[in-house]
């Protein structure tokens, strides 16, 4: 009698684990299927040396552009994703011995005995998407822009509605795409998961646990990286479709990837050609999806491609990757142009006067805010911006954010390794080696002071330049010490044990659920413009949620907004003639 109820609680509790899993297992063989039939495509060089992790990457590249182009013409859901997978079934069909010959080397290649370390990471992520959704400003527009691209695709003129939703991340268009077959409710929660999966395939596959190799040069960088993505793994925000988390992730893969050109200069011309071809899809990719990490993909494009260009002296070796990933960034850059009139709104550089195009006075109030929010979210923008003492409360905010002092250890840590290695033993060629890893992370952190200094949209940035210092001695160094062997093993265990702790902590007071938002809907009421279009707006504060569109929060609504045609996908524009009706 007892058997049957006890059974149906073990199957309650752990069938939406198991749905998860599936989710991921699904989209993960996706993204691989579509990287390697897009990988056959290219010369044999790009596909030189690649085990079945390196095929995420490209996976990842070609679904994003492939979101966002698909998003240009209409929305995404329900046909996107599977007109994806069966043009990747085609090509590999076509192509089907490149492909077979290369799923077969990349199987070749795979060092299984570091992916063991990938299932708990897979089942930690399974039971993360399944925690509440809400992450800072979810409800305000991560959700609601999922939302509007999977039913309409880029909206021209989006960002009159409300200005968020007329920040340009790639990430709502693919979270978009992996709607079908699941719904944008599903893959709103699995589109970070996914992301960060992928990075941590490609950080474990370049960890050698071979006592001989762990710390040859690429396996300690890979390890000295793997704490921050196993704190991406465990965060509140993996299960929100909002870009932070994401950013985090594919920046790691600019910098690891930018150490395989700079560091294995002995490597054959094709294997470096793939790593360089790499570093400009994760470069192109983590602009996409979070503008914080615009400098840092950019200098470490322009770097990678200085360098190959030093190295081969042929300017066609640069030429065909360089002009490839451009083209690619294309549909991002014209869904920019139809959402707000702007390329990289709310900055106005470029910007086109479409009769959608949101107003300058606009653009410029949500470009203050943003200036001022990440220096002293509690003030007035002017007053904040008016002067320099912000400065003192931010940095105090700063150093108190666990992301910055756990950096600050590690870098700290790394300073003692630097010491106990004798810096004046050190290679000269090797220490400008790493000054030239450094240089993108390093310009990326000023721009990321000039611009929107919050820790959080630095938290990859903040990691790896404390990572690079206390790579220097097993970069510098032919022959590294067993004290400093040591050290670092104990020094990366306890940044892992620490971030296990926290994050099983965290798990197991969390509430599960699939889909994963937890919560009741916001109370929204109709309010007329003056051509008589209906804003749903919230009774009380301003958070409007995905659930009712066209919405906007109170400070956002502005009379004059109407439609520029019969349907919501032909978009908005502002009238600033129009007049409220006589009544």
């Amino acid at each position: 009698m007892l058997i049957a109820p006890c059974l149906a609680s073990i199957v309650t509790h752990y069938l939406p684990i198991a749905k998860s899993l599936g989710v991921l297992l699904f989209l993960l063989v996706e993204v691989a299927f579509v990287g390697c039939a897009a990988i056959g495509l290219l010369q044999p060089g790009a596909r030189a040396n690649l085990s079945l992790p390196a095929f995420l990457l490209p996976g990842l590249f070609v679904a994003t552009v492939f979101a966002e182009t698909w998003s240009l013409f209409g929305g995404l859901v329900p046909w996107a994703n599977s007109a994806l997978i069966l043009i990747a079934a085609i090509l590999a069909a076509v192509r089907w011995r490149t492909f077979a010959n290369s799923v077969i080397e990349a199987f070749r290649k795979t060092r299984w005995s570091s992916l063991i370390l990938f299932v708990p990471g897979l089942f930690f992520a399974a039971l993360n998407a399944l925690t509440n959704g809400y992450c800072h400003d979810t409800l305000l527009y991560h959700l609601a822009a999922v939302r509007w691209v999977a039913d309409f695709g880029s909206v021209p003129g989006l960002a009159n509605l409300h200005g968020r939703l007329g920040f340009n991340s790639a990430l709502h268009p693919l979270a978009g795409l992996f709607g079908g077959p699941f719904g944008i409710a599903v893959s709103g929660e699995f589109v970070n998961p996914v992301i960060v999966l992928c990075t941590s395939a490609v950080l474990l596959q370049g960890i050698r646990l071979n006592r001989k190799e762990f710390f040859s040069q690429g396996s300690v960088y890979a390890a000295l990286l793997l704490p921050l993505i196993l704190g991406q793994l465990f965060s509140s925000c993996l299960s929100s479709p909002q870009p932070d988390v994401a950013g985090v992730a594919i920046a790691i893969l600019v910098t690891w990837h930018l150490r395989e050109v700079i560091f294995d200069a002995d490597t054959q011309p094709d294997v470096e050609q793939s790593a360089f071809l790499r570093c400009l899809m994760a470069g192109s990719l983590v602009v996409m999806f979070k503008l914080s990490y615009a400098a840092l993909g950019l200098g470490a494009a322009a770097l990678v491609t200085l360098i190959i260009l030093i190295r081969r002296r042929r300017f066609m070796a640069i030429c065909v990757p360089v002009l490839l990933v451009f083209v690619c960034l294309i549909p991002w850059v014209c869904r920019g142009y139809m959402t707000s009139g702007y390329p990289l709104y709310p900055s106005e550089l470029g910007a086109i006067h479409f009769d959608w195009m949101v107003p300058h006075e606009a653009a410029s109030g949500d470009r203050n805010w943003i200036l001022s929010w990440a220096r002293d979210p509690g003030r007035d923008w002017q007053a904040v911006l008016a002067n320099n003492y912000w400065l003192r409360p931010w940095l105090a905010t700063t150093f108190g954010d666990l992301l910055v002092r756990k950096s600050l250890l590690l870098g700290a840590a790394g300073l003692v390794l630097g010491l106990l290695s004798a810096p004046w033993r050190w290679r000269i060629g090797s220490f400008f080696q790493c000054c030239c890893l450094m240089a993108p992370v390093i310009l990326s952190l000023v721009f990321w002071f000039l611009t929107a200094p919050d820790p959080r949209f630095a938290g990859a940035t903040i990691w790896t330049i404390a990572a690079d210092i206390a790579f220097l001695p097993f970069a510098c160094l032919v022959s590294v010490q067993l004290l400093l062997r040591v050290f670092t093993t104990v020094l990366i265990a306890g940044l892992i044990g620490l971030e296990l702790k926290e994050g099983a902590i965290r798990l197991a007071t969390e509430h599960e659920e699939f889909p994963n938002f937890i919560g009741g809907t916001r109370e929204l009421v109709p309010r007329l413009t003056y051509s008589g279009l209906a804003i749903w707006v919230p009774v009380t504060g301003d958070l409007t949620g995905p659930w009712k569109i066209p919405a906007a929060p109170p400070s956002s609504f502005n009379p004059q907004l109407e439609l520029r045609g019969k349907t919501l996908r032909d978009g908005f524009r502002i009238n600033p003639n129009a007049q409220k009706p006589e009544e």
